[in-house]
This record gives C-alpha cells, structure tokens and sequence, in this order.
C-alpha cells in the first residue's frame, strides 16, 4: 500500500473552509468527495493519504485516509485546462484546524525533514520508510487527541479492503515487440510485461493486477 500526501489551501483552490465543515457534518455520507493527484500513476485504490493544508493559517495534516477509486481523468479545477487526474477519497480522520489542534507542518518537517510538507504539486508519494514514521506520528496525535475525535472531530472506521474490488476500467494496451512477443502495457497499474501470445500475456498480466491489488479481477482484451 502506497501512501500519498494531498495538500490544500484554502486561500486558492475551489474547495473552501465551508466544504470542508459541511463534509464533517454529513461524514456518513462521503461518497462523491475526490482530489487532484500529481502522482497518479503510482496511486491506486485502497492506497493510504494524508491532506496537509498549508499556505496561512493552523496548517498540517487535516485529514487522512484512504483512496476508494483508482484515478480517473477530470476537469482542471484550476480552470487552467490542465491535464488532471482525480481520486475519491474515503476519509477516517477530519479535523477542522480553524478551531481545533492539528499535527502541525512544523513538527512533520522535524519529524520528517527528507519530504517537502509546505505545499507544491499536491498527490506525492511519500516514500515507505517515511511513511511508517508519519503512521507512527498520526497514531501517536490521535491517542493524545481522541477526546477531540469523540467530542469535535470526525473518526470513522474504514477499511481499505474495501476498496481493493473497485470496479474501475483498467485499459490495458497490446502490441507486437521486434521479438514476436506480445507487449501488454497500462500505464495506471505501471504494468509492461512480455508474454509469448495473447493468452500469456493475459495470464501475465492477470497474476500482476492481482498482486498489486490484492483482490480477483476480470480483464477485456
């Protein structure tokens, strides 16, 4: 499992203070919420993130938990007409850093200096060394804080299992190498594999898929 680090600031994107409170205030119901990511091709379904706001303000980590859809091609939110790649998110933890504490960008660049935690191109991966010591920091802020999740903010329980099985289009692309092999190629599921025919290379790059997301899965050719 990957963990991606989304930044938001509230002073320049579409998505303002007031969107953030009301999807507290409706947490059951957090099924169309989703997020630019810069590095989509090496993000997946079931995939770990932590938001960090940043720009003025309380800022840190404001929200984590985990991706429930693979990326998928959007409008530039900027209005910029970039090419933009969007993932729904399934949240476990939100906290609203107007008024309540948060794990502050200060401590994660003294905790975690290798990685930039004061903005940029929001969707990075966060290495996996790096990622078990912000695991180990997250846990340690919500157990000295988990009166404020009872109480202010929103906890809920989510399992990334869940979303292993999403049912998303997976474009895989065949061709003939210079070897007479079978070329399958997807960029999404960062999957290049050469099989000996066309049901080699099926087989192949079924076994891959499933490895990487843990679950069954069907493919059309």
């Amino acid at each position: 499992m990957n963990t991606i680090i989304l930044f938001w600031n509230p002073a320049i994107s579409n998505y303002k203070l007031e969107n953030f409170q009301k999807e507290m205030e409706e947490a059951v119901d957090l099924v169309e919420m989703n997020w630019s990511v810069w590095e989509y091709e090496k993000a997946h379904s079931g995939d770990r993130f932590f938001m960090v706001r940043c720009g003025n303000g309380n800022t840190g980590i404001c929200m984590s938990g985990y991706f429930s859809s693979n990326p998928y091609k959007g409008e530039d939110w900027s209005g910029r007409g970039r090419v933009t790649y969007y993932m729904n998110l399934e949240p476990d933890y939100m906290i609203n850093s107007d008024y309540l504490p948060i794990l502050k960008t200060g401590d994660l660049i003294n905790a975690i200096p290798e990685f930039d935690w004061t903005g940029g191109h929001s969707g990075r991966l966060l290495e996996p060394a790096l990622a078990e010591n912000l695991e180990k920091l997250w846990s340690d802020f919500t157990k000295e804080h988990s009166e404020m999740f009872t109480l202010r903010a929103l906890h809920r329980e989510v399992d990334p299992k869940d979303f292993r099985d999403v049912d998303d289009m997976v474009t895989v692309y065949l061709s003939i190498t210079d070897e007479g092999k079978i070329n399958a190629y997807c960029r999404t599921m960062d999957i290049d594999i050469d099989g000996d025919d066309i049901d080699d290379a099926k087989k192949l790059v079924s076994d891959c898929i499933f490895k990487k997301i843990g679950g069954n899965v069907q493919i059309q050719f």
